[in-house]
């Protein structure tokens, strides 16, 4: 799946690092979204990924594997 805002977007240099909290400037919130969402996909043993969006704003993804019910069916 994919999320994607239209806020200011960031720079590639300010790109997460996996781990890490995210600091946008911004005086409102923590920067503990991503990397809780981060931990908790590696823990699935999937991926999370961070891009700048096309124009403004920024996209983050991820994918999971399939459980093996699921590969099954």
């Amino acid at each position: 799946g994919e999320v994607r805002d239209y806020g200011p977007g960031f720079d590639t240099s300010q790109a997460m690092l996996p781990g890490t909290l995210f600091n946008s400037g911004k005086h409102d919130g923590m920067g503990v979204g991503l990397a809780l969402s981060h931990a908790t996909v590696e823990r699935l043993q999937g991926e999370l990924w961070m891009l700048p969006a096309e124009g403004s704003g920024a996209r983050v993804g991820f994918r999971l594997p399939l459980s093996e019910h699921e590969a099954l069916a």
